[in-house]
């Protein structure tokens, strides 16, 4: 986040003191300041939109919750996040796919390894179902997982193991892809996963001959208006997700049409054929034969058919 977002972020904490309704009122005092400039859909005016659903949603100071968190389904905690990243995203061009959606870049990952260990199974191979994948120009560029807050620890293990090995998998696949070294380089993969209101985000990169994941930042979603300061943090990494994701399809859109040219060209392209022996001698076309003369004419002529002869052999 800006230096300027923050410093509003900070205000509205401070206003949320007095409770939520002193807070929207002060969010809503600076979006009409700013639509009041013109400024229609800048980053401080999508963390002011954000901030709104988040207090919104949040129970006033000295109210129970309604809901206990570990009551709460998958798809609500999903939701939520979603929401957020709908407007962080807003005229980016960058895709969300969610419902389970199956991952691309796993199903090749799949058909390569059943080729390589000769796995003869008849099964058709789909890739692996993911809860979120980042896109653009139809190309994988993340992927992020959900879970209830209820989770086990050994099953929010598998879903971080099965998301590392997602995000490589894309990785793999983007580097494949026709750029400069230096790009190819500088490619990294970020992911979240998410446990209930809790979450964090990975980065899968390629180093030296193996790909490593590292923790980027842990993120939540504030239960109570006390814990809004704590979302700070979570909404700085959100952005710097974005700003990645926008540097990556910097990267990607002219790496797609340079694929795009090289495989429609490729059919115009002479085959690559095995070295064969070095051709026969240059071939020239026969030499007709002439037609019978007559003997007077033939000695008048002997003289002019033997050089043109010898110079037809030549």
């Amino acid at each position: 986040m800006t230096t300027d977002m923050g410093l509003a972020y900070d205000e509205i904490v401070k206003e949320a003191i007095s409770g939520k309704n002193a807070a929207r009122k002060l969010i809503c005092a600076k979006k009409y300041a700013l639509l009041d400039q013109e400024v229609n859909d800048s980053e401080i005016m999508q963390m002011l939109d954000i901030l709104d659903i988040v207090i919104a949603s949040l129970p006033d100071r000295n109210q129970a919750t309604s809901s206990p968190v570990n009551n709460q389904t998958e798809l609500t905690h999903y939701r939520r996040v979603a929401s957020f990243l709908d407007i962080i995203f807003r005229k980016t061009g960058l895709e969300m796919k969610d419902g389970e959606t199956c991952s691309k870049a796993t199903k090749e990952v799949r058909k390569h390894n059943a080729r390589t260990y000769n796995d003869n199974d008849k099964k058709v191979i789909v890739g692996r179902r993911i809860d979120l994948l980042l896109s653009t120009m139809g190309i994988e560029l993340g992927s992020s997982e959900w879970k209830k807050d209820s989770t086990s620890p050994g099953l929010g293990k598998q879903q971080q193991v099965k998301n590392a090995r997602t995000n490589k998998a894309i990785l793999r696949t983007l580097e494949k892809m026709s750029m400069d070294d230096n790009e190819r380089d500088g490619l990294f993969v970020l992911g979240m996963d998410w446990i209930g209101q809790n979450g964090y985000m990975i980065a899968v990169k390629h180093v030296d001959d193996g790909y490593c994941a590292y923790h980027m930042g842990d993120m939540m979603i504030p239960p109570t208006l006390n814990n809004l300061k704590d979302f700070k943090s979570t909404l700085n990494l959100l952005y710097q997700y974005k700003h990645h994701l926008i540097n990556m399809t910097e990267i990607v859109e002219p790496a797609f049409y340079r694929e795009q040219a090289k495989s429609k060209l490729h059919t115009y392209r002479l085959p690559s054929n095995p070295k064969r022996p070095p051709s026969p001698d240059t071939l020239f076309t026969p030499v007709k034969k002439k037609t019978k003369q007559t003997n007077a004419n033939k000695n008048d002529h002997d003289h002019d058919n033997e050089s043109e002869s010898d110079n037809e052999y030549d």
